[in-house]
């Protein structure tokens, strides 16, 4: 969203944006050598089912009908053909080692930081992470869980057989995950 107040300007009214103010702004970000996965992601939060542009629509902050940032960006046949051939590639130990390096690492705000952490010991998406609540933490037959699910409002699935519940890893239990939901409940976040 930052990306394109900066792009269509501060002053502009979010009212008056139209398709192809939209089709300049991922123009422009493709022109400045952004990828296509990258672009997709982009129009997903902007102009996607559970995006910016429908949540303005159902807040009454842009006018109801099209979602002028949907539909813009797509893959090439031939990218197509390259990701289905070279799928997703696992983090590397060195990566990984990288990502969890105390001097990267501390320097995370907290929220973030657990997130990485529930990630890492869950192996779930980073959407399925990103919209966990405090209410999709419970206990099972006395066993610590996390829930993922599409129940809350604009919290969403890949497909059904993502709604699962999962078993909270023993040291996310050790480093205090759930006196940091206590405290999440405590402040009604």
């Amino acid at each position: 969203i930052e990306d394109l107040v900066r792009f269509i300007g501060e002053k502009r009214q979010l009212h008056t944006l139209g398709r192809p103010d939209l089709a300049k702004w991922y123009q422009f970000l493709r022109d400045e050598g952004i990828a296509t996965p990258t672009l997709t992601n982009k129009q997903s939060y902007i102009g996607g089912k559970h995006g910016f542009f429908a949540w303005a629509m159902a807040s009454g902050h842009y006018p109801p009908g099209d979602n002028p940032a949907k539909g813009h960006v797509s893959y090439t046949s031939n990218e197509k053909r390259k990701r289905k051939k070279f799928g997703f590639k696992a983090f590397t130990r060195d990566e990984i080692g990288i990502l969890f390096a105390p001097e990267n690492f501390e320097t995370l705000p907290l929220h973030t930081r657990w997130a990485y952490l529930i990630g890492l010991y869950t192996g779930a998406r980073v959407s399925e992470v990103g919209q966990l609540r405090v209410l999709d933490v419970m206990e099972l037959e006395g066993v610590p869980c996390l829930s993922f699910s599409d129940e809350g409002e604009h919290q969403s699935l890949k497909s059904e057989s993502s709604r699962r519940v999962v078993p909270i890893h023993p040291r996310l239990l050790e480093l205090g995950f759930l006196d940091y939901v206590k405290t999440m409940v405590r402040r009604n976040e």
